[in-house]
Protein backbone atom coordinates (compact mmCIF):
# COMPACT_ATOMS: atom_id res chain seq x y z
CA UNK A 1 0.00 0.00 0.00
CA UNK A 2 1.34 3.45 -0.88
CA UNK A 3 2.17 5.92 1.88
CA UNK A 4 -0.52 8.35 0.69
CA UNK A 5 -3.16 5.61 0.66
CA UNK A 6 -2.22 4.62 4.21
CA UNK A 7 -2.48 8.24 5.33
CA UNK A 8 -5.90 8.64 3.68
CA UNK A 9 -7.24 5.46 5.28
CA UNK A 10 -5.90 6.52 8.69
CA UNK A 11 -7.57 9.93 8.32
CA UNK A 12 -10.89 8.35 7.35
CA UNK A 13 -10.63 5.87 10.26
CA UNK A 14 -10.13 8.77 12.67
CA UNK A 15 -13.03 10.71 11.13
CA UNK A 16 -15.32 7.66 11.36
CA UNK A 17 -14.40 7.11 15.01
CA UNK A 18 -15.12 10.77 15.81
CA UNK A 19 -18.47 10.74 13.95
CA UNK A 20 -19.47 7.47 15.65
CA UNK A 21 -18.75 8.95 19.09
CA UNK A 22 -20.82 12.04 18.22
CA UNK A 23 -23.69 9.86 16.97
CA UNK A 24 -23.68 7.69 20.11
CA UNK A 25 -23.73 10.82 22.26
CA UNK A 26 -26.75 12.16 20.34
CA UNK A 27 -28.55 8.82 20.74
CA UNK A 28 -27.83 8.85 24.48
CA UNK A 29 -29.35 12.35 24.65
CA UNK A 30 -32.30 11.17 22.47
CA UNK A 31 -31.44 13.78 19.82
CA UNK A 32 -32.33 11.38 17.01
CA UNK A 33 -32.49 14.03 14.29
CA UNK A 34 -28.86 15.00 14.78
CA UNK A 35 -27.90 11.34 15.26
CA UNK A 36 -29.36 10.58 11.83
CA UNK A 37 -27.17 13.28 10.27
CA UNK A 38 -24.09 11.73 11.85
CA UNK A 39 -25.23 8.32 10.61
CA UNK A 40 -25.42 9.66 7.03
CA UNK A 41 -21.97 11.20 7.41
CA UNK A 42 -20.58 7.87 8.63
CA UNK A 43 -22.15 6.13 5.61
CA UNK A 44 -20.36 8.61 3.34
CA UNK A 45 -17.02 7.96 5.06
CA UNK A 46 -17.59 4.21 4.78
CA UNK A 47 -18.15 4.57 1.03
CA UNK A 48 -14.91 6.52 0.65
CA UNK A 49 -13.03 3.88 2.65
CA UNK A 50 -14.56 1.11 0.57
CA UNK A 51 -13.33 2.86 -2.57
CA UNK A 52 -9.82 3.23 -1.12
CA UNK A 53 -9.71 -0.43 -0.10
CA UNK A 54 -10.76 -1.37 -3.64
CA UNK A 55 -7.91 0.75 -4.99
CA UNK A 56 -5.57 -1.14 -2.69
CA UNK A 57 -7.05 -4.56 -3.57
CA UNK A 58 -9.10 -4.86 -6.76
CA UNK A 59 -11.16 -7.73 -5.33
CA UNK A 60 -11.85 -6.14 -1.95
CA UNK A 61 -15.66 -6.30 -2.17
CA UNK A 62 -15.63 -9.93 -3.27
CA UNK A 63 -13.14 -10.85 -0.56
CA UNK A 64 -15.24 -9.14 2.10
CA UNK A 65 -18.33 -11.03 0.94
CA UNK A 66 -16.51 -14.36 0.90
CA UNK A 67 -14.99 -13.66 4.32
CA UNK A 68 -18.44 -13.03 5.80
CA UNK A 69 -19.80 -16.14 4.07
CA UNK A 70 -16.98 -18.30 5.47
CA UNK A 71 -17.54 -16.91 8.97
CA UNK A 72 -21.27 -17.63 8.75
CA UNK A 73 -20.74 -21.20 7.51
CA UNK A 74 -18.20 -21.92 10.25
CA UNK A 75 -20.69 -20.76 12.87
CA UNK A 76 -23.48 -22.82 11.33
CA UNK A 77 -21.41 -26.02 11.23
CA UNK A 78 -20.86 -25.88 14.98
CA UNK A 79 -24.59 -25.80 15.72
CA UNK A 80 -25.99 -27.79 12.76
CA UNK A 81 -27.50 -31.24 12.89
CA UNK A 82 -25.25 -34.08 11.79
CA UNK A 83 -26.98 -34.54 8.41
CA UNK A 84 -26.36 -30.87 7.51
CA UNK A 85 -22.69 -30.73 8.49
CA UNK A 86 -21.39 -32.50 5.39
CA UNK A 87 -23.29 -30.12 3.09
CA UNK A 88 -22.12 -27.05 5.03
CA UNK A 89 -18.55 -28.37 5.05
CA UNK A 90 -18.65 -28.68 1.25
CA UNK A 91 -19.96 -25.13 0.93
CA UNK A 92 -17.26 -23.91 3.31
CA UNK A 93 -14.51 -25.64 1.32
CA UNK A 94 -15.83 -24.11 -1.91
CA UNK A 95 -15.95 -20.59 -0.45
CA UNK A 96 -12.42 -20.96 0.93
CA UNK A 97 -11.19 -22.07 -2.48
CA UNK A 98 -12.93 -19.08 -4.11
CA UNK A 99 -11.23 -16.75 -1.63
CA UNK A 100 -7.85 -18.38 -2.26
CA UNK A 101 -8.37 -17.95 -6.01
CA UNK A 102 -9.13 -14.25 -5.53
CA UNK A 103 -6.01 -13.84 -3.41
CA UNK A 104 -3.92 -15.49 -6.13
CA UNK A 105 -5.45 -13.28 -8.83
CA UNK A 106 -4.88 -10.09 -6.83
CA UNK A 107 -1.12 -10.65 -6.94
CA UNK A 108 -1.14 -10.20 -10.74
CA UNK A 109 -0.43 -6.62 -11.81
CA UNK A 110 -3.14 -4.98 -13.89
CA UNK A 111 -2.17 -2.42 -16.55
CA UNK A 112 -3.22 1.14 -15.67
CA UNK A 113 -5.67 2.83 -17.97
CA UNK A 114 -4.67 6.28 -19.20
CA UNK A 115 -7.64 6.75 -21.53
CA UNK A 116 -9.02 9.87 -19.84
CA UNK A 117 -5.61 11.51 -19.64
CA UNK A 118 -4.88 10.67 -23.27
CA UNK A 119 -8.16 12.19 -24.45
CA UNK A 120 -7.63 15.30 -22.33
CA UNK A 121 -4.13 15.67 -23.82
CA UNK A 122 -5.58 15.32 -27.33
CA UNK A 123 -7.97 18.14 -26.51
CA UNK A 124 -5.16 20.35 -25.19
CA UNK A 125 -3.16 19.68 -28.37
CA UNK A 126 -6.13 20.71 -30.53
CA UNK A 127 -6.63 17.25 -32.02
CA UNK A 128 -10.23 17.08 -30.78
CA UNK A 129 -12.63 19.70 -29.40
CA UNK A 130 -15.09 17.52 -27.51
CA UNK A 131 -15.77 14.11 -26.04
CA UNK A 132 -18.41 12.33 -23.98
CA UNK A 133 -17.69 10.52 -20.74
CA UNK A 134 -20.47 7.94 -20.40
CA UNK A 135 -21.07 6.96 -16.78
CA UNK A 136 -24.04 4.60 -17.24
CA UNK A 137 -24.79 3.67 -20.82
CA UNK A 138 -28.01 1.83 -19.94
CA UNK A 139 -29.43 4.97 -18.24
CA UNK A 140 -27.93 7.46 -20.75
CA UNK A 141 -26.10 9.19 -17.91
CA UNK A 142 -23.20 11.09 -19.46
CA UNK A 143 -20.99 14.14 -19.10
CA UNK A 144 -20.46 16.11 -22.32
CA UNK A 145 -17.10 17.88 -22.38
CA UNK A 146 -16.38 20.59 -24.94
CA UNK A 147 -13.53 23.05 -25.41
CA UNK A 148 -14.41 26.58 -26.52
CA UNK A 149 -11.34 28.76 -26.95
CA UNK A 150 -9.54 28.21 -23.60
CA UNK A 151 -12.57 27.21 -21.54
CA UNK A 152 -13.79 23.69 -20.93
CA UNK A 153 -17.55 23.20 -20.59
CA UNK A 154 -18.76 20.11 -18.74
CA UNK A 155 -22.48 19.34 -19.02
CA UNK A 156 -24.59 16.59 -17.44
CA UNK A 157 -28.04 16.89 -19.08
CA UNK A 158 -31.51 15.52 -18.26
CA UNK A 159 -31.22 15.98 -14.51
CA UNK A 160 -35.02 15.78 -14.04
CA UNK A 161 -35.22 12.42 -15.79
CA UNK A 162 -32.30 11.03 -13.84
CA UNK A 163 -33.83 12.18 -10.55
CA UNK A 164 -37.12 10.46 -11.39
CA UNK A 165 -35.26 7.27 -12.34
CA UNK A 166 -33.04 7.56 -9.22
CA UNK A 167 -29.99 7.53 -11.48
CA UNK A 168 -29.03 10.79 -9.79
CA UNK A 169 -29.88 11.13 -6.12
CA UNK A 170 -29.98 14.36 -4.13
CA UNK A 171 -26.69 13.53 -2.37
CA UNK A 172 -24.99 13.01 -5.73
CA UNK A 173 -26.28 16.31 -7.11
CA UNK A 174 -25.04 18.05 -3.94
CA UNK A 175 -21.65 16.37 -4.36
CA UNK A 176 -21.44 17.60 -7.95
CA UNK A 177 -22.30 21.17 -6.91
CA UNK A 178 -19.54 20.99 -4.30
CA UNK A 179 -17.16 20.16 -7.13
CA UNK A 180 -18.23 23.34 -8.92
CA UNK A 181 -21.20 22.28 -11.07
CA UNK A 182 -24.25 24.55 -11.17
CA UNK A 183 -27.85 23.70 -12.00
CA UNK A 184 -29.01 25.47 -15.19
CA UNK A 185 -31.99 25.47 -17.59
CA UNK A 186 -34.67 25.11 -14.92
CA UNK A 187 -32.39 22.79 -12.96
CA UNK A 188 -32.35 20.25 -15.82
CA UNK A 189 -28.60 20.55 -16.50
CA UNK A 190 -25.51 20.47 -14.34
CA UNK A 191 -22.78 22.63 -15.88
CA UNK A 192 -19.23 23.56 -14.99
CA UNK A 193 -16.83 25.95 -16.72
CA UNK A 194 -13.09 25.56 -16.19
CA UNK A 195 -9.95 27.14 -17.69
CA UNK A 196 -8.11 24.82 -20.07
CA UNK A 197 -4.83 25.86 -21.62
CA UNK A 198 -2.02 24.27 -19.58
CA UNK A 199 -0.93 20.84 -18.34
CA UNK A 200 -1.97 21.92 -14.85
CA UNK A 201 -5.51 22.43 -16.19
CA UNK A 202 -5.41 18.91 -17.69
CA UNK A 203 -4.42 17.46 -14.32
CA UNK A 204 -7.13 19.44 -12.51
CA UNK A 205 -9.85 18.14 -14.86
CA UNK A 206 -8.50 14.60 -14.64
CA UNK A 207 -8.67 14.78 -10.83
CA UNK A 208 -12.22 16.13 -11.01
CA UNK A 209 -13.40 13.35 -13.32
CA UNK A 210 -11.76 10.81 -11.02
CA UNK A 211 -13.56 12.32 -8.01
CA UNK A 212 -16.88 12.12 -9.87
CA UNK A 213 -16.27 8.44 -10.64
CA UNK A 214 -14.99 7.49 -7.20
CA UNK A 215 -16.79 9.91 -4.86
CA UNK A 216 -20.06 10.95 -6.49
CA UNK A 217 -20.75 7.46 -7.84
CA UNK A 218 -19.51 4.09 -6.66
CA UNK A 219 -17.20 2.99 -9.43
CA UNK A 220 -18.06 -0.72 -9.18
CA UNK A 221 -21.70 0.08 -10.00
CA UNK A 222 -20.45 1.68 -13.23
CA UNK A 223 -18.36 -1.36 -14.23
CA UNK A 224 -18.96 -2.32 -17.83
CA UNK A 225 -21.04 0.80 -18.52
CA UNK A 226 -18.42 3.54 -18.49
CA UNK A 227 -16.53 4.54 -21.62
CA UNK A 228 -15.42 7.54 -23.68
CA UNK A 229 -16.77 8.63 -27.06
CA UNK A 230 -15.04 11.16 -29.29
CA UNK A 231 -14.41 11.90 -32.95
CA UNK A 232 -10.94 12.80 -34.17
Amino acid sequence: MSKKLKQLLAAYEAERASLTAEMEECVAEMDYGKAHLFFKAIAGVNQQMQTLYNLQHSGYDEKEYLGQSIKFLEEQINSAEEYMRRYLAECLAEEKENLAELNRASTLKQPASHTVRDVLNKMLAGEITSFVLVFQDSQRLSCYIRLVRKTLMLTIPEVHRHKQAYTLEKRQIKALTRLGFKLCDNDDKLMLFAPYSTLADVQAIQRMLARITFEVFYFKELAGETFIKYYS
